[in-house]
């Protein structure tokens, strides 16, 4: 599955690719069109309430976890982290939290998913579960920082690069300051988004984590002729046996600067998106 921008479309190469990396591609193009889609009619509903809500404006707009200073102490990046991915994972497996998930699709063992956030419902949860016959281990490389170069372009059409401000490390939980840059999308201005990537220990059960804290830092200021973008994930990858694992991603996006001074792109982006997918 691609995203289909271009005419020329080397099909014969597309097919050759391992299934996992369809399989990957597909599933994340999915959550940010569906992620883009909610936070586009979220922004509709949040401008056309009255006046008496400002505060709860106010409080949209302060997304992302506030650092006076990028080069902060490990500890305070470890416990920005990890209070997301505490409040994602029980999202994602408690049961009690099981029946505000609104399904969303489901088809060949993939399952997307929505909940509404409690104080943002312009920026809801996206949930995104399915099995996949490849090794955890596959799964992790892909996605990792590390691998971008390589992996990266092959996910997102519009990734245009990354820049690592610094390592940090505490308790055995690696993180990596950076910032990720895309390119313009059709009309729309090009996005940065400035974000811890985080390696954390494994579960009990084996089942691997990694995370994207957005950071929002006065000395790593949004790039001129950038929209700075949102976007709070966690993965877990699960081994089911060797060849086999389990995938369950959580996140929060949006695309929209929520400062006021960008973003604006409409649902009808995330119908070209979703029907480009769809055509693969």
């Amino acid at each position: 599955v691609d995203i289909v921008m271009k005419v020329n479309t080397d099909r014969t190469l597309t097919a050759q690719k391992p299934s996992y990396q369809h399989f990957i591609h597909a599933l994340l193009c999915i959550i940010v069109v569906l992620a883009s889609y909610m936070s586009t009619e979220g922004n509709s509903r949040t401008e056309a309430k009255s006046t008496d809500l400002v505060s709860e404006s106010q409080q949209i707009r302060n997304r992302g976890k506030h650092f006076g200073s990028s080069f902060s102490s490990s500890q305070d990046f470890y416990k920005a982290y990890k209070e997301i991915e505490s409040t994602y994972y029980q999202a994602a497996f408690a049961q009690s939290a099981q029946d505000t998930w609104k399904i969303l699709a489901q088809n060949d063992g993939v399952e997307v998913a929505l909940m509404e956030h409690p104080s943002d419902a312009s920026c809801p949860y996206v949930r995104m579960k399915a099995e996949i016959n490849v090794p955890v281990n596959d799964c992790w490389d892909f996605l990792a920082l590390e691998n971008w170069h390589r992996t990266m372009p092959k996910m997102d059409p519009f990734y245009e690069g990354v820049t690592t401000y610094g390592e940090y490390s505490y308790r055995n939980v690696n993180m990596i300051l950076a910032r990720k840059r895309t390119k313009r999308i059709l009309t729309f201005e090009k996005r940065d988004f400035v974000f811890l990537s985080v390696s954390d220990e494994p579960k009990d059960d084996g089942t691997l984590v990694s995370g994207s804290v957005t950071i929002q830092a006065v000395d790593i200021p949004r790039m001129k002729g950038y929209v700075r973008a949102f976007q709070d994930s966690i993965a877990f990858y699960k081994p089911l046996s060797e060849e086999k694992t389990e995938i369950t991603i959580v996140c929060r996006i949006d695309l929209n600067d929520r400062d006021g001074t960008g973003g604006n792109i409409p649902m009808v982006c995330g119908f070209v998106f979703s029907a480009g997918s769809r055509l693969q």
